[in-house]
C-alpha cells in the first residue's frame, strides 16, 4: 500500500529560538518543558533578564567607584592649591591681634592662629585655604546686629536729638552695604571686607574734628559732624601701591555707612547694655600675591589729645594677602 504521506511525529532535535522562548520546527514550545533527550529549557527572556541586572549591577558599581575618584582626585587638587596658595613665606614678625574690647578700635576678622593676617584663595572658597574661617569669625562678631537680637523696650532707633541714657540704640546691619553674609562679605569676588568696632569707656563721649581741618580734608565727602570719621590707607608707600586704582570702583576703598561711628552713641549711659557701632571697610583693588600692611584709624578729636593717629587704642593694623 502506498504511502499516505503523513508529516512527522518525532519532534526530532530540531530545535530554534523565538522572543518567548524554544520550539521545535513545528511550532511546539519548550517552555519549562524538558527537551528530547533529557535537560531543561531555559527561556531566552529570563537569559536577557538576568544579563541586564548584571549589566545594572556593574554600572552602580562603576559609577560609585567613579564618585571615589573623583572625590579623592579633587581633594588632593584643594590641597595642592592651597599649599601654592601659601607658597609666599609669611612676613615676619606678624604681630598679634590686639583683644581692645574694653577700649579702642578693633578689627574682624582674625586669623585662628590668632595673628593680624588675613590671608586667603579665592578659588579654594570655603575650603581649605579659603576665606571660609574669616566667613566664620565675621558671622560671629555680627550675629548681635541682626534685627531679631535687637528687639524689646529697651532697644531704640537713636538719632541726632534722641539717645536715652537708659536705652540700647539699635544699628541697622543694611548699612554695612555689600559687606553681608549673601555676598560673602566680599571674600569671594577677592573683594574683602574688615569690620571695625569702637569701643569707649562707658561715660566716655566721643568729639569729631572740626571741619576745615587736616582731618576733615583728609576724610573729604564722607566728612560730618555727627560722625567720628574713619580711614583705612596702607601703612608704607610701598603697601599704597598694592592698592590699585580702578573706574569700575568709586573708590579702592569704601566704608559702610561711609560718615564713621555715629557720635550720639556715645554719651552718659544708666543702662549697663551697649552694643558699639560698626563699620564695614572694604578693600576693591588689592593687588594678588601681594603681602599688604594696613593701618585703620578712628578720627576722634577726644581720642589722645587729639592726636588718634600715634594712640595704639584708636588705631589698628592687620595685613591682607589674596590668591
Amino acid at each position: 500500500m502506498a504511502s499516505a504521506g503523513y508529516g512527522r511525529v518525532s519532534r526530532g532535535r530540531d530545535i530554534r529560538d523565538d522572543e518567548d522562548g524554544l520550539v521545535d520546527e513545528w511550532g511546539v514550545r519548550y517552555e519549562g518543558h524538558h527537551k528530547p533527550g533529557g535537560g531543561t529549557f531555559t527561556r531566552k527572556k529570563h537569559s536577557r533578564r538576568k544579563y541586564l541586572v548584571i549589566a545594572v549591577a556593574g554600572a552602580i558599581i562603576l559609577l560609585i567607584v567613579l564618585v571615589i575618584i573623583a572625590v579623592a582626585v579633587k581633594k588632593k587638587h584643594q590641597e595642592q592649591a592651597a599649599v601654592m596658595c601659601n607658597r609666599r613665606p609669611r612676613p615676619a614678625n606678624l604681630q598679634k591681634w590686639q583683644n581692645k574690647s574694653a577700649e579702642g578700635l578693633q578689627v574682624f576678622p582674625y586669623s585662628e592662629d590668632m595673628t593680624a593676617l588675613i590671608s586667603f584663595c579665592v578659588n579654594n572658597g570655603h575650603n581649605i585655604g579659603g576665606y571660609g574661617e574669616y566667613l566664620n569669625n565675621l558671622e560671629v562678631h555680627t550675629y548681635d546686629y541682626h534685627m531679631m537680637n535687637q528687639q524689646g523696650d529697651d532697644h531704640v532707633r537713636c538719632n541726632d536729638t534722641y539717645a536715652p541714657p537708659d536705652k540700647v540704640c539699635v544699628f541697622d546691619l543694611t548699612e554695612v552695604g555689600h559687606c553681608n553674609h549673601f555676598n560673602d562679605f566680599g571674600y569671594s569676588s577677592a573683594r574683602p571686607c574688615v569690620m571695625l568696632q569702637l569701643n569707649l569707656p562707658r561715660n566716655a563721649t566721643a568729639v569729631p574734628f572740626a571741619n576745615n581741618t587736616a582731618v576733615s580734608q583728609k576724610l573729604g565727602h564722607r566728612y560730618s559732624p555727627n560722625y567720628i570719621g574713619v580711614t583705612c590707607d596702607g601703612a608704607t608707600e610701598e603697601d599704597r601701591k598694592h592698592i590699585a586704582k580702578d573706574t569700575l570702583f568709586s573708590s579702592p576703598i569704601q566704608y559702610f555707612p561711609a560718615n564713621g561711628f555715629p557720635v550720639y552713641w556715645y554719651r552718659p549711659r544708666t543702662k549697663d547694655k551697649f552694643l558699639a557701632p560698626i563699620v564695614m571697610v572694604q578693600f576693591n583693588t588689592l593687588h594678588e600675591h601681594a603681602y599688604v600692611n594696613i593701618t585703620c584709624t578712628a578720627w576722634g578729636k577726644s581720642f589722645n589729645n587729639g592726636k588718634p593717629e600715634t594712640s595704639n587704642l584708636y588705631t589698628s593694623s592687620f595685613v591682607i594677602y589674596h590668591a
